[in-house]
């Protein structure tokens, strides 16, 4: 390339973008701000109290008729753990693991969920010694205590076929 051509390929690469600029389309006015709406901003309208407890009948019955449909005896286990909560005890949902540190979910009598980690206090003063991954381990008092995630069902034995 002899000088000539590599000074109009410098021209050419340097005036394209000003020709692109001087010739894209101008962008749209902005608008000016629509005019304000005659009728005033309102709350909506709630449903009244009787049909919210009638809803709230229905959804009690649908869950009494699925415990009863059940028939696995939960339902005594349902009502023990939510009156144990009642009294001010508190439930183990889950545990999670954050940055390489196990916490225990605990459900608190007043319905709150929390994270507490090992060596924490848990809300009926137990301190919390070990989260595993489905259990936790505390002390309360001199007792210690195990509570467990999730409790198996005992499976029946399998049968082996003998030939």
């Amino acid at each position: 390339m002899n000088r000539r051509d590599r000074l109009v390929a410098i021209g050419c690469f340097l005036t394209l973008p000003v020709l692109a600029f001087w010739l894209a389309p101008e962008p749209p006015a902005a608008s000016p701000t629509g005019a304000v709406a005659e009728t005033p901003w309102t709350l909506p309208d709630l449903p009244s109290a009787e049909s919210l407890q009638a809803a709230y009948e229905r959804l009690k019955a649908r869950r009494a008729a699925a415990i009863a449909k059940r028939g696995d005896g939960s339902s005594d286990s349902a009502d023990a753990s939510a009156q144990a909560l009642a009294e001010g005890n508190w439930r183990l949902r889950g545990v999670v693991q954050a940055d390489g540190v196990r916490y225990a979910v605990i459900e608190t009598a007043a319905g709150k969920t929390q994270r507490f980690r090992e060596g924490a206090w848990l809300p009926k003063g137990e301190k919390l010694l070990a989260v595993r991954r489905d259990s936790i381990e505390i002390r309360d008092r001199d007792a210690m205590e195990i509570r467990v995630l999730y409790q198996a069902k005992a499976e029946p034995p399998v049968e082996q076929n003998q030939r």
